[in-house]
């Protein structure tokens, strides 16, 4: 017997700043592969946090093997702050300091238990898109480690994610992916984790929503997760290095 529920898991940090993270599930019908998603890393990327929302709101335990764990708001003072990349408190961006440390700054304890409620699923997607400043064309980025096994999964969300390009990325590489979400979900607790990307300048919009919930769904299908044929894609160009490029 399946079920869906939502909660608010809530942690106290050393800087007296509550942390708390609103958690949907859904739980299957039957047996399967454990899914987790995380949306809202950043707090003013929009369309993937609404995508998260979306999804939880559409799938039912009959459309579930296994379960579907979703962190609709990872960076919840972020998002209350409309604060871009960093979080309000110590100013620092989360997707540079994973995997945290549970003694650690506001952002560290923030990562430290974003990597709790990851552990344990069989395959990870964190939801990123462009933040208020930052226009871009939809990617998804994976970490190659040195299991062939977890970049061969990795690789396997980015392709069926549908997005037209992809970013494969190293430890100590020309974009070095050290203290990013899904390196250290890949690396830490071998999982295989990829980052996927749409939208841009903090807009919510309905494509790019759209986006997000093919991608989600086409890779739960793929995976064993959500019932259902799996759509074909066009394979992305890959590229193994980014750079930003900052107007005047």
């Amino acid at each position: 017997m399946g079920e869906k529920k939502t909660e608010i898991i809530r942690f106290d940090t050393p800087c007296g700043k509550e942390l708390f993270f609103p958690v949907a599930t859904v739980t299957g019908s039957n047996p399967g592969p454990s899914a987790v998603i995380t949306a809202g890393v950043h707090g003013c990327e929009y369309p993937g946090i609404v995508s998260a929302i979306r999804l939880f709101k559409e799938l039912t335990p009959e459309d579930v093997n296994g379960s579907v764990k979703i962190v609709t708001i990872t960076s919840t003072a972020a998002f209350e702050e409309r604060s871009m990349f960093v979080t309000p408190y110590d100013r620092v961006n989360p997707n540079r300091v994973f995997p945290g440390r549970a003694d650690g700054s506001y952002s560290e304890v923030l990562t430290y238990r974003a990597m709790e409620l990851i552990a344990g699923a069989d395959y990870h997607m964190d939801l990123h898109g462009g933040d208020m400043v930052e226009d871009l064309d939809p990617f998804s980025i994976y970490h190659r480690g040195d299991s062939k096994e977890l970049n061969d999964l990795s690789y396997e969300i980015t392709h069926y994610y549908g997005l037209p390009n992809m970013v494969v990325t190293e430890k100590g590489g020309l974009w070095p992916d050290d203290g990013t979400t899904y390196a250290n979900v890949s690396e830490r607790l071998h999982i295989p984790s990829a980052i996927v990307e749409v939208g841009a300048m903090g807009v919510l919009d309905e494509p790019s929503v759209e986006k997000h919930l093919f991608g989600l769904k086409n890779v739960l299908r793929k995976f064993g997760t959500l019932k259902g044929e799996v759509s074909p894609v066009t394979p992305p160009e890959i590229f193994e290095n980014m750079a930003w490029v900052y107007t005047g």
